[in-house]
């Protein structure tokens, strides 16, 4: 997977939306999700589909765990910095 996400834009992009859907509003992950895989079957990649099959069985299912677009706090410092005081 690794040769494929440096060798080639279109599954690079693919990955790095994959990541950024924490980001987006809880409700139109599942929209969000949905237009990758639809990218990703214009592909002819098997990396590319194992991974959206491993995203979504494993992470899908608990979006409300891993989805931090609601929060305040958008880096590590700051929750570092609270354990400190």
């Amino acid at each position: 997977m690794q040769q494929d996400y440096l060798g080639d834009d279109s599954i690079r992009m693919l990955c790095r939306k994959i990541m950024a859907l924490a980001l987006i509003p809880h409700d139109q992950v599942l929209n969000g999700f949905n237009d990758i895989r639809a990218a990703a079957d214009q592909i002819s990649s098997g990396p590319i589909q194992d991974l959206l099959s491993y995203f979504e069985k494993n992470w899908l299912d608990s979006i409300d765990l891993w989805n931090v677009s609601t929060c305040d706090t958008r880096t590590n410092n700051v929750c570092e910095g609270e354990n400190n005081r």
